[in-house]
């Protein structure tokens, strides 16, 4: 979503801070799990096995493959 808003816009020599701003969220989000692992140690579990990180989705159109077989 930010690389295309940066080149629609036409900044370009922005992009790199695209790959900065995947590693700051990857830096929330296994601090965020922390925190949730604290909290919820018998339930996040469980959910996190259900619901993808980032983009949901994801995971169910990795599901659908797998259950479809080879092609």
């Amino acid at each position: 979503m930010l690389a295309g808003t940066w080149l629609l816009a036409g900044i370009g020599q922005w992009i790199l801070l695209f790959p900065v701003g995947l590693i700051l969220f990857e830096i929330r989000i296994r601090a965020e799990e922390r925190v949730l692992l604290t909290a919820f140690p018998d339930g996040y579990p469980r959910y996190r096995e259900q619901v993808p990180q980032l983009v949901p989705g994801l995971r169910l159109i990795g599901r659908f493959r797998r259950a479809r077989g080879p092609d």
